[in-house]
């Protein structure tokens, strides 16, 4: 069996990835000019993302959005979709161009809590940025897009899409009334008349009144970005 090390290694599993994200894409990079200059382009996208986000460049990949063209002087070319693969846990995070900072930041996708659709709903130019999304309990301001209705299924209400929504079950039961919130690690408790050290009272299991987080409109599925609380170090002080 052949044992492939270093570069090799790298670049025969970079081709594979490739290959099956776009297969027709990438056998046809250079066929014209045009096809192989969005290809040019979009590795080097991929490059400014896997710096911004701090993931190996293996682990971004930037192919074809049906979904979103974009206008040219010779016509509509299909948009960017990039999609980051995190190497620890293979969960996908789903990225389309910013226009308002070509080159500079993207959008990040999420599932809109009310209608499911994936959207874009937040301006992503580094890591921290990022991370200000996963915190639902920091001041944050979604991005205008989230509340285009073009973005969205038809009969969706958009009541929910001013901030994020985590979609796992909020809580997780550890006594007969206690509760720890799934997101910041806080115990909360169903009992008025208590307050634990590291929490508070829950509101009808609606919301966390440590860190202010309220109950989705549906359990979380493979494609939550929310962390589990025992994959963040919880802050000091909260």
């Amino acid at each position: 069996m052949t044992m492939w090390h270093g570069l090799a290694s790298r670049a025969v599993r970079a081709a594979r990835a490739h290959h099956a994200a776009d297969p027709d894409g990438f056998r046809r990079r250079h066929d014209n000019p045009e096809a192989w200059n969005r290809w040019a382009r979009r590795a080097r996208v991929a490059r400014t993302v896997a710096t911004a986000l701090g993931v190996p460049l293996y682990a971004v990949l930037v192919t074809d959005d049906p979904r979103r063209p974009y206008p040219t002087r010779s016509g509509p070319v299909p948009g960017d979709s990039i999609t980051v693969t995190d190497p620890v846990n293979g969960r996908a995070w789903r990225f389309i161009p910013d226009h308002t900072t070509p080159g500079q930041a993207w959008l990040l996708l999420d599932h809109c809590p009310d209608c499911a659709a994936l959207i874009p709903v937040f301006r992503i130019a580094a890591l921290a940025d990022l991370g200000a999304y996963l915190q639902p309990h920091r001041d944050i301001c979604l991005a205008d897009e989230a509340r285009d209705q073009s973005n969205h299924r038809p009969d969706c209400t958009m009541d929910h899409v001013t901030t994020p929504v985590h979609r796992r079950p909020l809580f997780d039961r550890i006594g007969d009334t206690d509760e720890r919130c799934t997101v910041c690690g806080a115990t909360n408790t169903r009992d008025a008349g208590s307050f634990p050290s590291l929490g508070g009272t829950t509101e009808w299991s609606e919301r966390c009144t440590a860190c202010g987080t309220s109950a989705g409109a549906r359990d979380c599925d493979e494609d939550c970005y929310f962390p589990h609380p025992a994959d963040v170090e919880r802050e000091p002080g909260r």
